[in-house]
């Protein structure tokens, strides 16, 4: 079927012309639709959750079955939501939605690696792990390699894990690393690039929070100042994160990468 591809942008009824306009010919935009988000689950449709976020973004009067580019919600809706509804995609557009899954996954779980990397400078099995499953995304690397990958990345963060000054990163960058390997040769793949944005998310709020802690002294007066700071420093670094994702992301539904 050609009915969610960009050479039918006539399809995306009451859209804005952006949406389709500059894109690669051949790339395909992800859509979803009413029914296929009640059918997954939507909270916005099929929970006590307000409706009037997913509505206002859609045009009047759009039917059950119409293609809704999953783009127009970048920005205006929760990212989370919007990398939620990545698994409500049309069955013919569930390999793109794969391979693009992959790819984001990967690319913000290699966010996470300074963390590990400061540690253990000569251990690039995290990495190159990350590296492996972009190639498996691109159809470059096989099931074997991405099998061995997965077993390559328990070992380093297991041995990493004796190490006192690492402990507080380990798990962090372990989910981000982990889901990536784990889901992305399975049927989990559809909820890989969620998994690996909100640990990647959550290890840059926690690695900034405590760098700002430490700047403030530790005895018991500076409590407060260390509880404030530490909201302060968190809350920021995870803004930052995922404005990045927002942007990452919407350069993939562009097709621009």
């Amino acid at each position: 079927s050609r009915s969610h591809r960009l050479s039918r942008p006539a399809m995306l009824v009451g859209f804005p012309v952006w949406l389709t306009s500059g894109r690669p010919r051949e790339s395909i935009m992800l859509t979803t639709t009413l029914r296929l988000l009640r059918l997954h689950g939507a909270c916005y449709l099929n929970c006590d959750a307000d409706p009037t976020p997913l509505l206002s973004i859609l045009p009047a009067g759009i039917g059950e079955d119409d293609p809704i580019p999953l783009l127009v919600g970048l920005g205006r809706l929760k990212l989370d939501d919007v990398v939620w509804a990545l698994r409500a995609v049309p069955v013919e557009q569930t390999v793109e939605r794969d391979r693009l899954s992959r790819l984001f996954a990967c690319d913000c779980a290699e966010r996470t690696l300074p963390l590990f990397e400061t540690q253990f400078s000569d251990d690039l099995r995290p990495r190159q792990t990350i590296e492996t499953v972009r190639r498996f995304a691109r159809g470059e690397a096989t099931q074997e390699e991405l099998t061995a990958a997965w077993a390559a990345v328990r070992a380093a963060v297991r041995a990493a894990a004796s190490d006192a000054a690492w402990a507080a990163d380990r798990a962090a960058v372990w989910d981000a690393v982990r889901d990536v390997a784990k889901d992305a040769a399975s049927d989990a793949v559809r909820d890989v690039a969620r998994a690996a944005a909100r640990a990647a998310a959550r290890a840059a709020a926690k690695a900034a929070a405590r760098a700002a802690v430490w700047a403030v002294a530790r005895d018991t007066a500076k409590d407060v100042a260390r509880a404030a700071v530490w909201a302060v420093a968190r809350d920021t670094a995870r803004d930052v994160e995922m404005a990045w994702q927002t942007e990452r992301l919407g350069q993939y539904l562009r097709g621009e990468v």
